[in-house]
């Protein structure tokens, strides 16, 4: 499996986004796509990772039926 290189971009309107380096050519060009990797999609979407205590609190509101059935969770 080959890791691709990430780039942060950051656009003249300030935004910024984070980008797979996909090709270099030898003529200087790039060609970029956009990250899909689940920590850039948590990014862009302003979301972090529940703590463990958060994930309890959720369990404790929720209940266990939101594990799956055969306990992999």
């Amino acid at each position: 499996m080959c890791v691709k290189q990430t780039v942060q971009v950051t656009r003249e309107d300030g935004t910024s986004s984070r980008f797979v380096l996909e090709e270099e050519h030898e003529d200087g060009s790039i060609l970029l796509k956009p990250d899909t990797s689940w920590p850039a999609i948590r990014d862009r979407a302003g979301m972090r990772d529940l703590t463990l205590g958060e994930w309890d609190e959720f369990l404790a509101e929720h209940g266990p039926g939101m594990l799956p059935a055969d306990g992999e969770g």
